[in-house]
């Protein structure tokens, strides 16, 4: 039996966040999240990956304020309400940390109700 030829894989570079997001794009996104209130929505709508919005957020402050402004125009605080998930590995604890002071930004922001599941709940309800 012949032995199969290994095919080389050549994988393209990573394209930097910063050439994915044009101004253009961020533009078209953040109108997109006007018109939606949805963040996968909007990253389609633009043809960014659906994780591609969070990670600039983290890293663009600008950005993430016009995000904020963009929801609060397409859909007021008042009327929202805010829910996480729980952290269900002990050595991602961690984590807690940052759902809490995501909660604690949402109640700053007036939304009508805050909610935080924890593993009990998931448990119970499913």
């Amino acid at each position: 039996m012949a032995a199969k030829a290994k095919r080389k894989v050549v994988r393209a570079a990573p394209m930097a966040l910063a050439e994915r997001w044009t101004a253009a794009k961020r533009e078209a996104f953040l109108r997109a999240l006007v018109e939606t209130a949805n963040v996968v929505g909007a990253a389609r709508a633009v043809g960014v990956p659906e994780n591609s919005p969070y990670h600039l957020r983290r890293k663009d402050d600008d950005f993430a304020r016009a995000w904020d402004r963009a929801l609060d125009e397409a859909y007021p605080n008042a009327a929202q309400h805010y829910l996480s998930g729980f952290v269900l590995a002990a050595e991602d604890r961690a984590q807690w940390a940052l759902i809490d002071a995501a909660a604690e930004r949402a109640r700053g922001r007036g939304v009508a109700a805050t909610f935080v599941w924890a593993l009990p709940q998931v448990m119970r309800d499913g």
